[in-house]
């Protein structure tokens, strides 16, 4: 069952109903079959047809009458009602077959069962067969005896279970009838699916569309219907509108304290310039520390306004050519010195075969980015290793690996690296910096140019974690 568990809800309603049509529609005529008391008429099979045949060489032959009897009776065994039956007038009654005259009389005498007068009543005769509650009747050849010819009808037991005689009547049915059925019943459970997946692929589009920050209403997608499938849209609507709000609010407020704290902090600061030359030796240690902490918390609203305004789509640059290779030249130059402290070497691939690259971009935010990336590659690796970064070429995208040779990951972790002020480990953070903002901006950044970031463990059986950044083709201009 598990390949059927991993179908689209779609096909799973299509598949379910339509089989249970089917499988419906053929009960019924299994039992309509069954409990009927008309008789069906058929082609006889080859086997029934040399049953007859056999038997009419026996009764034209030369042998004794009792040898006959015995032959026949050796042929026609399994034909015969099984002797644990109830002893009814239907049984007693059996013979095994019948010789019959123009007249619809037995050359000896005996009654004959009406579906064998209506079998030989048919226009052709030889080598149909006729079906009657239990029984079968088979039409065989002519056969003379003593002067007279005769018609041979052979009778055969097949009790409630008749599954060749059903194989043969389904074998009779044309084909175009059964092709209707199945092609309107089809059109008729792909419609009642289609209707009942439907409101749920809209229900999924708009949660997509929600989660992307976009602002919708699932009730206009969903069609002009007022059923469940409605109700439920204007519930999500409702979820979704409070969830904007919650998340709206929180990041106006974070945006709103960041700019009231700046006022405060430029105060500080100013206050720290005057006492400095006022401090002893001894207090050096302790006005350093609040430097660096007015400093630090200065980079932090900054990082918070910046991640505000990205968030609203505000943009203060324009768009302009950027050399790919160059601006990655000069990351790495502003960075070698932090990486030579720690003797870590930083190494460039460039897999694209191309020379120079030039991207329609915003030059600062595609700085920040990438140099957001790379300061994390060097602050997590250990001293005396490598980080790498690979440029490559896709079908689609410019992508860029940044890859370092730390700790990495946990992998559950890995989708919420770039998530505001998200810290995988508290401790690591605190003694290496950062507040957990530098991703973020990252990805806000990478997404205004239509591009994409993620996280990965290395594929290369090495410790580490490696940023993926991938741009459009589509930004990519021609060299002049």
């Amino acid at each position: 069952m598990w390949p059927f568990n991993r179908l689209s809800v779609f096909w799973k309603v299509f598949i379910w109903f339509w089989s249970s049509l089917i499988l419906l529609v053929l009960v019924a005529m299994v039992t309509w079959m069954l409990v009927k008391d008309n008789i069906n008429y058929y082609a006889a099979d080859e086997r029934m047809l040399a049953i007859t045949q056999k038997i009419a060489r026996i009764l034209e032959s030369d042998m004794y009458e009792e040898r006959k009897r015995r032959a026949i009776r050796g042929l026609l065994r399994s034909f015969e009602p099984p002797r644990r039956q109830d002893p009814s007038n239907e049984f007693k009654l059996f013979r095994p077959f019948y010789l019959v005259d123009e007249t619809m009389r037995d050359w000896r005498g005996g009654p004959i069962p009406n579906a064998a007068v209506g079998l030989l009543s048919q226009t052709q005769v030889e080598g149909r067969v006729a079906v009657y509650q239990d029984f079968v009747y088979i039409a065989g050849p002519m056969v003379t005896q003593q002067g007279q010819r005769y018609r041979l009808v052979v009778s055969q037991y097949v009790g409630r279970f008749k599954g060749r005689v059903l194989l043969h009547i389904a074998q009779s049915f044309s084909v175009w009838p059964l092709l209707a059925f199945l092609s309107a019943s089809g059109v008729m459970c792909f419609m009642l699916a289609w209707t009942i997946t439907r409101p749920i692929r809209q229900l999924q589009f708009s949660a997509h569309q929600v989660a992307s920050g976009q602002a919708l209403k699932a009730v206009d997608h969903i069609g002009n219907r007022r059923d469940e499938f409605f109700e439920l849209a204007q519930d999500f609507d409702a979820m979704a509108q409070k969830m904007l709000s919650t998340v709206n609010s929180q990041k106006q407020m974070l945006s709103d304290v960041s700019h009231e704290l700046r006022s405060p902090l430029t105060r500080m600061q100013i206050a720290l310039g005057l006492l400095e030359k006022s401090i002893s030796e001894n207090e050096q240690r302790h006005f350093q520390q609040l430097l660096n902490d007015c400093e630090l918390m200065e980079q932090m609203i900054a990082q918070i306004l910046k991640l505000a305004s990205l968030d609203r789509g505000q943009i203060f640059e324009s768009e302009e050519l950027v050399e790919f290779f160059d601006l990655i030249e000069h990351l790495i130059q502003d960075v070698q010195y932090e990486a030579d402290r720690h003797n870590i070497t930083i190494e460039v691939d460039n897999q694209t075969g191309q020379p120079s690259l030039r991207l329609l971009g915003y030059y600062g935010l595609l700085k920040s980015a990438i140099e957001n990336c790379l300061r994390n590659a060097v602050k997590y690796s250990p001293q005396q290793s490598t980080v790498s970064l690979h440029i490559m070429q896709t079908q689609r995208h410019i992508k860029l690996l940044i890859c370092d040779q730390g700790n990495g990951v946990k992998e559950e972790y890995l989708p919420r690296l770039f998530e505001p002020f998200f810290r995988t480990d508290e401790a690591r953070t605190r003694e290496l910096g950062g507040a957990g903002l530098g991703l973020a901006i990252a990805r806000r950044a990478v997404m205004a140019h239509q591009g994409n970031i993620t996280a990965q463990q290395r594929s290369d059986g090495k410790n580490g974690l490696c940023i993926v950044v991938e741009l459009p083709l589509s930004r990519v201009r021609e060299s002049s």
